[in-house]
């Protein structure tokens, strides 16, 4: 019975998922310009969700954003027609793209562009 009262606490801990805010701005596919997403009161729309990595085969990797079908169909609205919505912290962010979950538990990545990066500070130590 003791060790089932430690184990509990420590699972707990390690379950815990942070939501992230990030920034909407919208743009063509392939990314020729952009502009903020805004609303009708002219205020910069922003998402909830959380952030993520893929890796490529070729050892870089790009970053995702993670939010749900509903929320991606939303945030579509506040772009002109033919541009997609996608994720950024700031104006010098490198480009990234959703990552959209369904109800059925299938996700997929939104279209638009992405920047590739080398994967820097990963490493592995042989003993």
């Amino acid at each position: 019975m003791l060790k089932k009262l430690f184990v509990l606490p420590i699972f707990l801990l390690s379950q815990n998922v942070c939501a992230e805010q990030t920034n909407v701005f919208c743009a063509p596919e392939n990314g020729e310009f952009w502009y903020w997403a805004e609303d009708s009161n002219q205020q910069q729309v922003t998402t909830t969700g959380s952030s993520g990595e893929s890796y490529l085969s070729d050892g870089k990797y790009f970053s995702y954003f993670t939010i749900s079908s509903n929320e991606y169909n939303r945030l579509k609205q506040f772009c002109d027609s033919g541009h997609v919505p996608q994720p950024a912290e700031n104006r010098f962010s490198n480009w990234s793209i959703f990552q959209i979950t369904h109800e059925n538990g299938s996700y997929n990545f939104a279209p638009g562009k992405y920047s590739s990066n080398e994967q820097v500070g990963h490493s592995a130590y042989r003993l």
